[in-house]
């Protein structure tokens, strides 16, 4: 559904939850001709580093709730030779139906309260 990136202020996994709000409401505000908007139901936030410097943190949103296997990412490497890794990394899911694609709630949004795994 889309990738934020907040490189002012400290780690906040509330930022990735207001976003993740915030681009379910605008879906569902304006929705597909065809079909039923798309509702964040599931981000992973992350600091990434360059060359060990952090660079901001990450937002990942999707539709559906990953599992914990698909949480791979140990860094990598540009051409240029900068090495890229993550820390601080959560997964958060919506409580009110995890693991699952979810339709808006009665009030137009999905709550976010969380089910939160530390992935790194």
């Amino acid at each position: 559904m889309g990738v934020r990136l907040f490189n002012t202020g400290g780690f906040d996994i509330s930022l990735c939850a207001a976003a993740c709000s915030a681009t379910s409401a605008y879906d569902i505000a304006h929705p597909p001709a065809t079909g039923s908007p798309m509702v964040c139901s599931f981000f992973v936030t992350y600091l990434l580093y360059k060359n060990g410097a952090a660079q901001g943190q990450y937002c990942a949103m999707y539709n559906q709730t990953w599992e914990s296997s698909y949480a791979t990412n140990d860094g990598q490497w540009d051409q240029a030779g900068n090495h890229y890794t993550v820390g601080y990394s959560y997964a958060v899911s919506n409580a009110a139906d995890p693991g699952t694609c979810i339709v808006a709630g009665t009030n137009g949004t999905s709550t976010l309260a969380s089910r939160i795994r530390r992935l790194s």
